[in-house]
């Protein structure tokens, strides 16, 4: 399962990528893709699409390299929400503007987003199973391990026992 999220999280990453590069929408039938120097605020949704490409690296690289899947799924489950919201929100935006049309990008996006969200709830059930599986380990093998007290040293000679 380790090895399953931590490909869900590089393919959302990827997808995220490149789903900023493609039309996210299309005004008087051209395609205006999300990093384009052209148009007005493409710094801001540059630098805004790092930060959550890293964020999801972060996470999927921490599943990989057997880190906490806590945290690696509380990353790319925040960062998969928080990226879906604002793609369902762009969406509706797009619908109720006269003469803008969803493009390819923007389901490219909304697909990276759902694979990361899935990528963190994989990985939070593996935290689960890997807490199970310790909380076992610890129960049979805490019986027997317990070490043993040294017996109390014998008083010092002239004092009563």
């Amino acid at each position: 399962m380790r090895l399953i999220t931590a490909l869900l999280g590089f393919l959302a990453a990827g997808l995220l990528v490149l789903g900023s590069l493609l039309p996210e929408f299309t005004a008087e039938g051209a395609g205006v893709a999300q990093v384009d120097p052209s148009r007005m605020g493409w710094v801001p949704a540059l630098v805004g699409i790092l930060v959550q490409v890293g964020l999801v690296l972060s996470g999927a690289l921490m599943v990989a390299l057997r880190e906490s899947r806590l945290l690696a799924g509380g990353l790319l489950l925040g960062a998969g929400i928080l990226g879906l919201s604002l793609r369902v929100v762009r969406l509706f935006q797009l619908t109720e503007a006269p003469g803008f049309n969803a493009a390819v990008g923007s389901g490219v996006d909304l697909l990276a987003e759902s694979l990361t969200v899935g990528a963190g709830v994989l990985a939070l059930l593996g935290a689960r199973e890997d807490a199970l599986e310790d909380g076992f380990e610890e129960e049979e093998g805490g019986e027997g391990d317990q070490e043993e007290l040294p017996e109390p040293l014998a008083p010092p000679p002239g004092e009563p026992s």
